[in-house]
Order: structure tokens, then C-alpha cells, then sequence
């Protein structure tokens, strides 16, 4: 690749991928159930409106994690 000029960077951070340090994953719990904490599933139905209901979805759950009224 000489001939063409390339000069290959400096590896940094963004070269690595994170993993968790081995003490930090055998203090997790084996199971959590994260049901209470997120809005009932919807119901498309025939209409094809995944997209929105994704949405309505996180904001629904937003509005829950910050305890808002509906």
C-alpha cells in the first residue's frame, strides 16, 4: 500500500472493544424480570405501525423512569 500514500493511524481507544471486568459480571444477578418497569405491549393489529408504536413505546417508558403523570 506504499504506492498509494497510505499511513496507518496510531491505534487509540476506539481500536479496543469494552468488556466488563470479570468481578463486576459475577456480582450480577443471575435472573431480572424488568416487566414492572416498562409499558404493557401493543397491538399493531393489521396496520403496520411498528415505527410509531416503538416510539409511543420508549416515550411511554421514559415518562415512567422519570415517574411523570401519562
Amino acid at each position: 500500500m506504499k504506492r498509494y500514500g497510505w499511513i496507518p493511524d496510531i491505534p487509540d481507544q476506539r481500536d479496543y472493544l469494552y468488556a466488563a471486568p470479570p468481578a463486576f459480571l459475577r456480582a450480577l444477578p443471575a435472573r431480572i424480570d424488568l416487566r414492572k418497569q416498562c409499558p404493557p405491549v401493543y397491538d399493531q393489529g393489521q396496520l403496520g405501525s411498528c415505527t410509531a408504536n416503538a416510539i409511543g413505546g420508549a416515550i411511554e417508558f421514559d415518562q415512567m423512569k422519570e415517574k411523570l403523570p401519562q
